[in-house]
C-alpha cells in the first residue's frame, strides 16, 4: 500500500547506514512540509542557490534542466521572539530510465514520468533515543546489541519509486526497506527489508531464511 516510508532496524552498537537518499518521479511540482515553525512562516524557493517562486509552501517548474537543484528556506514566525532560518533538504533534477520513477521533503506530486527522476536526502522522525540522524546519515549510538534502534523517514516513495544506501561496515547487523508506517524500533514491523550483515547458517534459520 502506498506510499511507502523508508524504514530501518540496526542491532548492533555503531551501526551505520549513509547517504540514505529517496528517488520519485517528477513533473516538477514541489511541497515544504514545515513543523514548529510558527503560524506564518516565510517560505523561499531557490533554484541552484538563486531566489524563485512566492512566499508559498508550493513551487513549480515544469521547465527544470538535467542536474537543476530545488531547495527551501523557512523563515520561522517567532510571534516577536528572535528566530534561525531552517533549510529543507535538496532535490535534484536528473534522468533515468523508462522502468525507474517515483515519489520524494520538500515532498514531490507522484509521476508517471518514465524519464524525469527527483532525488532526495532522507530526513528522519521516529528515532529512538539511541540513534542520531546527520543529515540522511544514521548511526546507532548506544543501546547494545539489540533490535532497538529504530527510524523512519519524512517523505515516502509511490508506485515505481526507489531508496538507497551506502554500507560502510560488513560486521555489523541492520534491516534496510519499506513500510507502509512504523509502529516500532523492531525489525519485525518493516514491510520490506533488506537484512544486511555477515551471518552463518545458523542465523540463517534463526531469522526464517532458507
Amino acid at each position: 500500500t502506498f506510499p511507502l516510508f523508508v524504514d530501518v532496524s540496526l542491532y548492533d552498537q555503531n551501526a551505520t547506514l549513509k547517504d540514505i537518499t529517496l528517488i520519485s518521479g517528477t513533473a516538477g511540482d514541489f511541497n515544504a512540509i514545515a513543523s514548529n515553525a510558527g503560524a506564518s512562516p516565510i517560505f523561499q524557493w531557490k533554484l541552484n542557490g538563486s531566489d524563485v517562486g512566492s512566499n508559498s509552501s508550493s513551487y513549480s517548474n515544469a521547465s527544470l534542466a538535467l542536474n537543476d537543484i530545488v531547495s527551501c528556506v523557512v523563515t520561522p514566525d517567532g510571534n516577536g521572539c528572535p528566530t534561525t532560518d531552517v533549510n529543507a533538504n535538496q532535490i535534484e533534477r536528473t534522468q533515468g530510465v523508462a522502468n525507474q520513477n517515483a515519489s520524494v521533503y520538500i515532498q514531490t506530486t507522484p509521476t508517471t514520468s518514465k524519464c524525469n527522476k527527483a532525488n532526495t536526502e532522507a530526513r528522519f522522525t521516529d528515532l529512538t533515543t539511541n540513534m542520531l540522524a546527520t543529515d540522511n546519515n544514521l548511526v546507532k549510538v548506544s543501546g547494545g546489541n539489540a533490535w532497538n534502534g529504530g527510524a523512519a523517514s519524512y517523505q515516502s516513495v509511490n508506485d515505481n519509486g526507489q531508496a538507497y544506501t551506502i554500507i560502510n561496515e560488513t560486521n555489523s547487523r541492520r534491516m534496510f526497506g519499506l513500510s507502509a508506517n512504523n509502529p516500532n524500533s523492531n525489525y519485525t514491523s518493516i514491510d520490506f527489508a533488506i537484512y544486511l550483515a555477515r551471518i552463518d547458517f545458523r542465523e540463517c534459520r534463526r531469522y526464517g531464511r532458507r
